[in-house]
């Protein structure tokens, strides 16, 4: 029971120190999320990108000057999108989005956008988070 213990340990310990986070040039990030980048936030200029490297993954987090921060997962995919300072643009989004959120909360702005498996999570300025299908659809409201 000991060995069992100890190995388990080692593992653990072996796994987390192969997880590592590291300051990488904005070249360093996938062609897809340098795209990203470029086409809906070429206003934005990158201070700094990290590359967190798991043991099974790997992680990009892009702060930008003006308080904007995408994280982009090993293939460049964004997968959260984020700005406390100013509101966000949605125009990669599907337009079902915009047009929801034009119709049902015009005023607000959205400050963080995630992409999980199936939907988006929409989180307002006024802290309602609004999910969509994956095709923009309007499921519910999160809390």
């Amino acid at each position: 029971m000991k060995k069992i213990l100890v190995i388990i340990t080692l593992l653990f310990v072996g796994m987390t120190t192969f997880a590592q986070k590291m300051n990488v040039g904005f070249e360093s990030l996938p062609s897809i999320a340098k795209d990203f980048v470029s086409i809906n936030f070429a206003e934005s200029n990158p201070v700094n990108v990290l590359k967190d490297t798991e043991v099974f993954d790997v992680e990009y987090e892009v702060r930008f000057d003006d308080g904007l921060k995408i994280e982009f997962d090993k293939n460049g995919e964004w997968k959260e999108i984020k700005n406390e300072i100013d509101c966000l643009t949605f125009g990669f989004l599907p337009k079902n989005i915009g047009i929801y959120l034009e119709n049902n909360h015009n005023g607000f702005c959205i400050k963080e956008i995630k992409r999980e498996f199936k939907s988006f999570k929409v989180e307002l300025t006024n802290d309602i988070e609004v999910v969509f299908d994956k095709n923009g659809n309007f499921k519910r409201y999160d809390d």
